[in-house]
């Protein structure tokens, strides 16, 4: 994934303390403040060549998780884990398999 790294700072900040940016570890909490913050990014015009996170991370947990993900990557991880920390810690997971460790480069 070609990630702004701005979008991974904020990701980051997000694993640290998600309380301060969703409640009850609802990820849709977090996906839609996503689309915000990238669309901020593009309206500043620093968003360049790099991919939007949601349909990018959509897009890797279809080919590696085979979640549908029709109504988003969060509701796909709730489907299947339920709303509980476990399911923010999947998605932890997930990301750091996507975007941490592919954009140390």
């Amino acid at each position: 994934m070609n990630t702004h790294p701005l979008t991974l700072e904020y990701l980051k900040k997000v694993a640290i303390r998600p309380g301060m940016f969703m409640r009850d570890f609802d990820l849709r909490a977090l996906e839609l403040p996503l689309y915000g913050f990238e669309a901020g990014l593009s309206a500043a015009g620093v968003m360049g060549d790099f991919e939007n996170f949601n349909r990018s991370f959509s897009d890797f947990l279809l080919s590696t998780t085979e979640l549908s993900c029709s109504q988003g990557w969060a509701t796909a991880i709730l489907s299947k884990h339920g709303q509980s920390e476990h399911s923010f810690g999947v998605f932890l997971s997930l990301l750091e398999r996507t975007t941490f460790d592919g954009c140390r480069s």
